[in-house]
């Protein structure tokens, strides 16, 4: 079952560019505070990408189901 309503497509492609932008963002708070990533940072980093790739994964399959 592809997504045949273009309009809902565009909003799948929206929300992986914004969870693309998620991480980004993300990498660059993480240096904020002291101008580098240490290690605690580092971890909750790879969380959030497990998890936001995770996310992106899913919308990608949705529009090709």
């Amino acid at each position: 079952m592809a997504v045949n309503n273009s309009w809902l497509e565009m909003q799948i492609v929206n929300q992986i560019q914004v969870a693309e932008n998620f991480k980004n963002t993300c990498l660059i708070a993480s240096a904020k505070d002291d101008g580098k990533t240490d290690k605690d940072e580092k971890k909750i980093l790879e969380k959030i990408n497990r998890e936001t790739d995770s996310y992106i994964k899913a919308l990608k399959k949705i529009m090709k189901d």
